[in-house]
């Protein structure tokens, strides 16, 4: 869908630039604009506000649209004050994001690994968006990029817990699906022993886009048909996703995340390509 072929996405880089503002649309739900007061990139999500819009009349998208950009006023007018972290610490989130995205110049985030191909990266959450925070930006601040990277984790953790929305059989495989806020589900693959998901070895995951998580706890040989469940219902979530993430599987034991199987794609065949670490627990487990 192109720019013009999305109502609001339309609408909204036309309020921005009757505000001077200069606006880089970088997906559906996600657009760089250069504030108008300091020069300030931020990379902002607009999902909080497609929601709201969903939610309301059309001839009502402008008044929307307006209160969103006088947020992100005050956001940049908050940047020109030199907002530290006193003031922002409790805003602080992590989030989840492929590596190979696309990054605005001059906006180079706080970020660092989660697994391979997953990156998580440092946001402000605000009511209406959530700001990405440059490692510029963060560059004076008395705690370095992995505490604040934990301190947006602790934050996260502190608020409201997935919930297991499904678990079930399926293909002779146990499956659970884990799902919550739209912005940050993901993140709790990092401390998925929270939840009743997780068995003796582990388990496998699918993060393939933002809002939910796919879970197999690994307790024994089922974890061959759950592969392919896995597999599957990832590819799913990741074709046209607004948000992807990752179109893999995933070994999560002991707090790390170590990939298990690369999903390759050639017409309708679905080739999963397992990790020798994660081929020698699986020939353990059927044993």
């Amino acid at each position: 869908m192109s720019v013009n072929d999305d109502p609001l996405l339309w609408l909204f880089r036309l309020r921005a630039k009757n505000r001077g503002l200069a606006v880089t649309v970088l997906s559906a739900d996600e657009v760089e604009i250069v504030g108008a007061s300091t020069g300030t990139p931020w990379t902002i999500w607009l999902d909080n506000l497609r929601r709201r819009a969903e939610q309301a009349p059309r001839d009502e998208w402008r008044e929307l649209i307006d209160e969103f950009l006088d947020q992100l006023s005050d956001a940049d007018s908050d940047s020109a004050s030199d907002a530290g972290l006193d003031e922002l610490r409790s805003q602080l989130r992590i989030r989840l994001y492929p590596v190979e995205r696309e990054i605005p110049d001059g906006l180079v985030p706080v970020r660092r690994p989660v697994a391979p191909g997953i990156e998580e990266c440092l946001v402000v959450d605000q009511p209406t968006t959530v700001l990405t925070l440059s490692a510029d930006r963060v560059a004076d601040w008395a705690l370095g990029a992995d505490a604040l990277l934990d301190l947006g984790r602790a934050n996260l953790q502190a608020g409201q817990p997935l919930e297991v929305v499904q678990r079930e059989v399926m293909d002779g495989a146990d499956i659970a699906v884990l799902a919550g806020d739209e912005d940050y589900t993901s993140a709790h693959l990092l401390w998925l022993d929270r939840y009743p998901v997780v068995g003796p070895h582990g388990a496998l995951v699918a993060v393939p886009a933002e809002g939910v998580l796919y879970v197999h706890p690994l307790t024994d040989g089922t974890v061959y048909p759950a592969g392919g469940v896995l597999a599957g219902a990832a590819l799913d979530k990741y074709d046209g996703a607004q948000k992807p993430i990752a179109a893999a599987l995933y070994h999560w034991h002991d707090g790390v995340v170590d990939l298990a199987a690369e999903l390759q794609v050639s017409g309708d065949e679905v080739s999963i390509v397992l990790s020798e670490a994660f081929q020698a627990l699986m020939e353990h487990l059927a044993g």
